[in-house]
């Protein structure tokens, strides 16, 4: 949104006038949290102590479908690596502008 448009001196060697004006470009979002895994502080030992437990061979020849494959390595993620939610702040501006 622009407001308080005002037309000011032109330049020296020209008939182009500056304009000045406020900017406003803040939009609203929905306050949330970003959920990401920190893999860094990971519980490495314990993960793998829990996948030598799992009989692959059964899990991999067609015992077991491609989904609990999946849900087994998911379950894992869940347990040894730690979750950070990061906020998402709710009003964002350009930062490119700035005032003056």
């Amino acid at each position: 949104m622009v407001d308080s448009v005002q037309v000011n001196d032109s330049f020296h060697t020209s008939d182009h006038k500056l304009l000045s004006y406020n900017l406003n470009i803040a939009k609203k979002t929905e306050d949330s949290a970003e959920i990401r895994y920190d893999y860094k502080r990971m519980n490495t030992n314990g993960a793998r102590e829990e996948l030598r437990m799992i009989e692959w061979d059964k899990v991999l020849n067609g015992t077991a479908n491609e989904n609990s494959q999946w849900r087994i390595l998911f379950r894992i993620q869940r347990k040894y690596v730690p979750v950070v939610k990061k906020e998402i702040v709710s009003e964002r501006r350009c930062g490119l502008l700035t005032k003056p």
